[in-house]
C-alpha cells in the first residue's frame, strides 16, 4: 500500500473534511430555501441532530485510536485482531442505536415537540450502521499512511447526501410535510453508504482480510484514545443535540408562541456559523501533526511557531464569518435562505463561530502535547454549561436564549483551554498578534459590511468588507505571505510575530 507524507496526508484530510463541510451546508442552504423552511427544517434538524450526534461519536475519535493501534501493530495477526474488535464494537453499538431510533422513532420525536420528524428518524436510523463500517476502516487506511481512501470517503458521504436528499425532498414535495421531510432525511442513509462501499472497495484492493476475532485488552486501548478525542471533537454535535431536546419543549412550556418555526431559524444560524468552524479547524488542522513530534523533541521554537500559525490561521477565517453575521445578518439570511425570520438569532450565535474555532485548535495543540485530559475537562463543563444555561436562557429570551447560552459555553470552553495551554505547555500566544490585531481586522470588516449595506445589497456588502478585510490581514501582520504559502507547499519556515 503506498504511503503518503505526513504533511500531504494531514493536508489531503483537512482538505476532504472542509470540502464536506461546504457540501453540507450547499446540502442544508437549498433545502431550506427551496423545499422545508423554516417548520420543515426543524422537523428534518430533528432527526438529522441526533444522527450527527452519533456520526461525530464514531468518526471522530475511533479512526484515529484505530490508526494509531495499527500503526503500532506488529504484526498482521495484531492488525486484524484490532480491526476485528474495532469493527465488531462500532457495527454492533451502532446497529443497537439505529434500532432504538427506528422502533422509537415517535416517544422520541413527541419527546422533542416534533411529532412530524418520527418518519426522518426511521428514514435516518439504517445510516448508523454503515458509520461503524466507516469508523473502522478510516482509522485502518489512516494507520498506514494513506489517507486517500478515508478523504474520498468524506466527499462522497456528502455529496450522496446532497443528491439523494435534494432528489427525496422533490418527489415529495407535495406530500404532507413529514414526508417531504423523511425524503430529505433519505440522502443521509444514501451517503453513509456510499462512503462505507468507497472504503469497503478500497480494503479489497488493499488485500485486507479481516478474521473474526475479537479482544477485550484492544478494546480498552481503542477506548482509552478514542474517548478524549471524541468528547472534545463532538461539540458541535452535542451542543446541537441539547438545542434538538430543550428548544421547543421549553419554548412550549414558557408559552412562546411558534415554536417549530423558532427552532428552524436557530438551526439556519447553527448551519451558517458551523460552516467557518469547520473550515478554520480543517486548515488550521493541516499545520498541528507536527506538534507531537516536537514536543517528543522539546523543540519549544517549532511548537510555539505552528501553534501560532493554526490559531491565527482559525481566528483569519472565522473572525470576519462572525463580522459579517452581526452586520447584515437580515442580508445574510435573506440572501440564502429567501426568508430573515428571527434573524437577531444569527446576531447573538456569531461569536460562536469565532470561538469554537479558536477551541478547536487549542484543544489539538493540548492533545498533540499530551495533555488529553484538559481537553475532556473543557469539553466537559462546557456541555454541562449548555445544558443548565439552555434551561434558564430560553425561559428568559426565548430562542435567542439558546443562541447565547451557545456562545457562553463555546467561551468558558476557551478560556479553560487557553488556562490550561498556559500552565502546561511552552506554548505561548502573545495578545497582540492573537487578540489584538484579529480584532482590528473584524472591526475593519464589520464597519465595512454594515455601512456599504446602508446603501448597497447584500452582495455587494460582502464583497466590500472582502476588499477591506483581505488587505488588512496582511498590512497589519495579522497573517503573512510567506505563511500562506507554508501551508500549501509544506515547506518550514522561520519568522517571529510581534
Amino acid at each position: 500500500m503506498k504511503k503518503q507524507s505526513f504533511i500531504t496526508g494531514a493536508f489531503l484530510l483537512a482538505a476532504a473534511t472542509g470540502l464536506g463541510k461546504i457540501f453540507s451546508a450547499i446540502f442544508k442552504i437549498p433545502l431550506d430555501r427551496l423545499f422545508l423552511h423554516a417548520d420543515g427544517m426543524a422537523v428534518f434538524n430533528g432527526a438529522y441532530n441526533v444522527y450527527m450526534f452519533f456520526f461525530a461519536v464514531a468518526t471522530a475519535g475511533i479512526p484515529l485510536a484505530i490508526s494509531q493501534m495499527i500503526a503500532a501493530s506488529d504484526t498482521n495477526d495484531e492488525e486484524n485482531t484490532v480491526m476485528s474488535t474495532a469493527l465488531l464494537f462500532t457495527v454492533s453499538m451502532l446497529t443497537a442505536a439505529a434500532l432504538v431510533i427506528f422502533f422509537f422513532a415517535e416517544p422520541i420525536a413527541q419527546f422533542i415537540g416534533l411529532s412530524d420528524s418520527a418518519p426522518a428518524f426511521r428514514v435516518i436510523s439504517p445510516a448508523l450502521i454503515f458509520c461503524g463500517v466507516t469508523a473502522s476502516l478510516r482509522g485502518y487506511f489512516q494507520g498506514k499512511m494513506n489517507m486517500t481512501p478515508s478523504a474520498l470517503s468524506q466527499v462522497s458521504d456528502s455529496f450522496g447526501r446532497l443528491l439523494a436528499g435534494f432528489s427525496g425532498a422533490f418527489l415529495l414535495l407535495s406530500a404532507p410535510l413529514s414526508a417531504t421531510c423523511a425524503g430529505a432525511a433519505s440522502g443521509v442513509p444514501f451517503g453513509a453508504m456510499l462512503s462505507a462501499l468507497i472504503l469497503i472497495i478500497a480494503a479489497k484492493k488493499a488485500h485486507l482480510h479481516i478474521k473474526h476475532s475479537f479482544s477485550v485488552s484492544q478494546l480498552k486501548r481503542l477506548l482509552a484514545i478514542a474517548l478524549p478525542i471524541t468528547i472534545t471533537a463532538s461539540l458541535h454535535p452535542i451542543f446541537n443535540m441539547a438545542d434538538t431536546f430543550t428548544v421547543v419543549p421549553t419554548l412550549k412550556a414558557a408559552a412562546f408562541s411558534a415554536a417549530q418555526n423558532a427552532f428552524g431559524c436557530l438551526s439556519r444560524a447553527a448551519t451558517l456559523y458551523a460552516l467557518p468552524v469547520s473550515i478554520a479547524t480543517a486548515v488550521a488542522a493541516s499545520v498541528l501533526p507536527a506538534v507531537a513530534e516536537y514536543t517528543k523533541k522539546g523543540d519549544t521554537e517549532c511548537i510555539n511557531r505552528d501553534a501560532s500559525m493554526a490559531t491565527r490561521l482559525a481566528l483569519a477565517i472565522s473572525m470576519p464569518c462572525a463580522a459579517g453575521f452581526m452586520a447584515i445578518p437580515k442580508g445574510i439570511l435573506y440572501f440564502l435562505f429567501d426568508n430573515s425570520s428571527n434573524y437577531m438569532t444569527l446576531v447573538f450565535i456569531a461569536l460562536s463561530a469565532v470561538f469554537l474555532s479558536t477551541g478547536e485548535v487549542i484543544a489539538c495543540i493540548l492533545q498533540g502535547a499530551g495533555k488529553v485530559s484538559c481537553t475532556v475537562t473543557a469539553a466537559t463543563i462546557a456541555v454541562a454549561a449548555k445544558a443548565v444555561l439552555n434551561l434558564v436562557f430560553i425561559h428568559l429570551w426565548g430562542v435567542n436564549g439558546a443562541a447565547v447560552s451557545t456562545v457562553v459555553s463555546y467561551l468558558v470552553f476557551l478560556l479553560l483551554l487557553l488556562i490550561s495551554l498556559r500552565r502546561l505547555t511552552p506554548v505561548r500566544l502573545s495578545f497582540i498578534p492573537h487578540a489584538l490585531k484579529p480584532l482590528v481586522c473584524g472591526a475593519l470588516c464589520f464597519s465595512a459590511a454594515y455601512a456599504v449595506s446602508l446603501h448597497f445589497s447584500t452582495l455587494v456588502s460582502i464583497i466590500a468588507a472582502a476588499l477591506v478585510y483581505i488587505p488588512a490581514v496582511f498590512i497589519t501582520g495579522f497573517i503573512k505571505f510567506d505563511e500562506i504559502n507554508q501551508i500549501f507547499s509544506g515547506h518550514k519556515i522561520e519568522y517571529s510575530n510581534r
